[in-house]
């Protein structure tokens, strides 16, 4: 793994979070598994495609920047291809995202129930790591291994490395973003593929050490609350400003929010919003909560 030089690969604190923390991809399957039960292969092309419209029209052609209606919001982009699968397990629901033109892929476990929730991300340029896969139309192609075969970690990253990356910085509230991006992906039978699981007071903790150091600690997984705000009793608050300055623009929350009713909780939105520009400790009636653990 490249530590950015800016950290100091000697000053102590960082390098004995990567060395007591950085077990291996097998061993994190495992933790992830008592939890979540057994960690399923699958392949890109066994999700649903997540459309790009424009006008709202479903459009094959990669769109230039954020200029189509519902933008990606992890890197503001309008590519046509990329695909979302969920798998429902006895114990737990998992997802997995195929970013178009990523050669890479990404997997989150949820189990809830109980709240236990695990994030894998596979190296980058995973096709060159293992015979199976090869990219096609700017999607990894081929079955991804799954916990017990050969070329399992060499496929998936190490939890340090992920963890590293901080995931709960978006997922902070959840296991599962949604947007209007996002949700367009539907299953055969016109469900969301990205699953409703969780409310305002559901369970939610990260498995694995990597991810427990930090979240157990100055990172710990919290929302911003104010007591009678309408938006808070379906949900807790994400801080959108976490998704990058190209999210305010493409995206009116109240021209989608509520869903039975667009707009009509304009006021609450805002009090969040404040809160979440000045922050809790600046701002009266609003504060801290932390997530339910487990």
């Amino acid at each position: 793994m490249n530590i950015p030089a800016r950290f100091g690969v000697g000053s102590g604190p960082l390098v004995l979070l990567l060395v007591t923390s950085c077990n291996t991809a097998n061993e994190h399957a495992r933790q992830c598994e008592t939890e979540l039960g057994p960690i399923p292969g699958f392949q890109c092309t066994d999700g649903a495609v997540v459309p790009i419209l424009v006008d709202g029209v479903q459009v094959d052609q990669h769109q230039s920047g954020t200029q189509c209606d519902q933008p990606a919001i992890a890197d503001a982009n309008c590519r046509v291809g990329t695909r979302v699968g969920r798998i429902d397990t006895q114990d737990a629901v998992w997802t997995f995202l195929c970013r178009n033109g990523d050669d890479m892929v990404q997997l989150i476990g949820h189990n809830p129930a109980t709240g236990a929730t695990c994030f894998f991300e596979t190296v980058f340029e995973v096709s060159q790591q293992s015979d199976a896969l090869t990219v096609e139309t700017g999607t990894v192609q081929g079955l991804l291994p799954a916990p017990g075969d050969s070329d399992y970690a060499t496929v998936w990253k190490a939890p340090a490395q992920v963890a590293f990356q901080r995931c709960w910085t978006c997922h902070g509230a959840d296991a599962f973003v949604h947007s209007p991006y996002i949700d367009g992906a539907m299953t055969d039978d016109g469900e969301r593929v990205v699953p409703n699981v969780s409310g305002p007071d559901s369970a939610y903790y990260l498995v694995g050490d990597a991810f427990e150091r930090r979240t157990r600690g100055n990172e710990r997984l919290r929302s911003i609350h104010i007591e009678g705000n309408g938006c808070l009793e379906c949900h807790r608050y994400v801080d959108v400003r976490q998704f990058g300055e190209d999210f305010a623009e493409p995206w009116d929350i109240n021209a989608r929010m509520p869903p039975d009713d667009p707009g009509s909780m304009e006021r609450d939105y805002q009090a969040l919003w404040e809160c979440a520009q000045d922050g809790p400790d600046n701002t009266q009636g609003c504060s801290w909560r932390d997530v339910p653990g487990e």
